[in-house]
């Protein structure tokens, strides 16, 4: 009897696990679907985000990702060049010397680099709060930048899709692959190989099969003094030539033991 009820309690006990799993992958995806959504609302192709990993601990959710925004910088203004314009249109205006004078005043400020390179407060805070909503619980956002989009796998692919529309795909592997090297042995991490495959069709290749595959490697994937990670990745879309899909294979070899890998 006794044996009975302790099966009958585990059963239950797993059940229950499975059910909440379950749940909890169903509110993940809901939380995946809003920061995808709010990060193409508020930044459209302007920034990059990896694969989304949550960590339940306690009453909290942590919700850890890459992000890859490129400096954005605005050009400066001529202030000299402005006035002169400005006198030449105004020259038969009695008004003219007070108006290029206030101007000039507007534009002072102006006359310099502007770097549009970070995350909005008010975007984050909001999204924040959107994703407490969803748990019902407290949401802590972890958000890692990359400053070189190949720096993670999935964020890459995207990177190679905004890129690939008005190039072929030996063009803009050849365009990537030919940056000069740098000796990396000194540092404890780097990249020692990258492979990236197109299955598909592109907007420029049109001539091609439908079901094509290409791929391009450079480097290395295999190590026996060195500890390699390898970082996947994919992109897949749609367009007038059918669904076409981009996958990025990034290995980084390192000295240290790798104890948490966030970008899976």
């Amino acid at each position: 009897m006794n044996s009975l009820l302790t099966k009958t309690y585990i059963q239950s006990q797993v059940q229950e696990k499975v059910i909440q799993n379950y749940n909890n992958s169903r509110i993940n995806e809901n939380a995946k679907s809003v920061i995808q959504s709010y990060f193409q609302w508020k930044y459209s192709k302007s920034c990059l985000i990896s694969n989304i990993q949550f960590i339940e601990i306690n009453n909290k959710v942590q919700i850890q990702f890459f992000y890859y925004m490129p400096t954005i910088q605005k050009k400066t203004i001529n202030i000299k060049r402005n006035a002169i314009a400005f006198w030449s249109a105004n020259k038969f205006k009695k008004t003219r010397v007070s108006r290029i004078n206030k101007y000039l005043f507007s534009r002072i400020n102006k006359n310099k680099i502007i770097k549009v390179n970070q995350l909005s407060n008010v975007f984050l805070s909001s999204l924040t709060k959107v994703l407490q909503n969803i748990y019902g619980k407290k949401v802590e956002l972890i958000l890692n930048r990359i400053h070189y989009p190949y720096m993670n796998a999935q964020i890459f692919s995207q990177y190679l899709y905004q890129n690939v529309q008005s190039k072929t795909f030996l063009r803009f592997t050849q365009s990537i692959f030919n940056y000069p090297s740098y000796n990396g042995k000194d540092l404890p991490a780097h990249i020692v190989g990258i492979k990236i495959t197109l299955h598909g069709r592109i907007i420029t290749e049109r001539a091609i099969p439908r079901k094509t595959m290409k791929s391009k490697i450079q480097g290395r994937f295999n190590s026996d003094k060195t500890t390699l990670i390898i970082d996947k990745g994919f992109t897949e879309i749609k367009n007038e030539l059918g669904e076409f899909r981009i996958s990025v294979e990034i290995a980084q070899a390192t000295s240290i033991s790798p104890l948490i890998l966030i970008s899976p």
